[in-house]
């Protein structure tokens, strides 16, 4: 078996594992993992769109900022690209099916396509449940 699936521990993206575990027929164990988690949005976690353009307008100028103690840029290449590493040393060999959320997967993708963290808004928005494929710059 080449496959494994990890996904965030959140309820949306651990259904949508659990059905690409299934429908893949993957033999490893669904795995969930909370470094997969969507961005934490601080005081602005669970309030409208308008408050989260707040952040977003501070990311392009700082990857660092915590403003609104939202969680920043820096932050979420740091432990989600820390998984992918000891992922990758786990299943050598393996191809890893991440599962997780569009804001923090278009930050992880500056990592591998070689972007500043703070271009990240320049990383078309995935669809749900599309899959992207993802390699080390000097692989691609």
């Amino acid at each position: 078996e080449k496959l494994v699936v990890v996904s965030s521990d959140f309820k949306r993206a651990g259904e949508t594992a659990e059905i690409l575990h299934a429908q893949l027929q993957v033999k490893a164990p669904l795995r969930l993992e909370a470094a997969l988690q969507a961005r934490g949005l601080g005081r602005f976690h669970m309030t409208e769109t308008d408050n989260h353009r707040r952040v977003w307008k501070v990311d392009p100028v700082d990857s660092k900022h915590t403003d609104f103690r939202k969680e920043s840029v820096v932050h979420i290449i740091m432990r989600m690209s820390r998984l992918i590493r000891n992922l990758d040393e786990e299943f050598n060999n393996k191809i890893i099916v991440l599962v997780s959320h569009g804001g923090a997967l278009r930050i992880l993708s500056t990592l591998f396509f070689g972007l500043n963290p703070t271009e990240y808004k320049t990383v078309p928005k995935l669809k749900n449940c599309e899959i992207r494929e993802l390699k080390e710059a000097e692989q691609q």
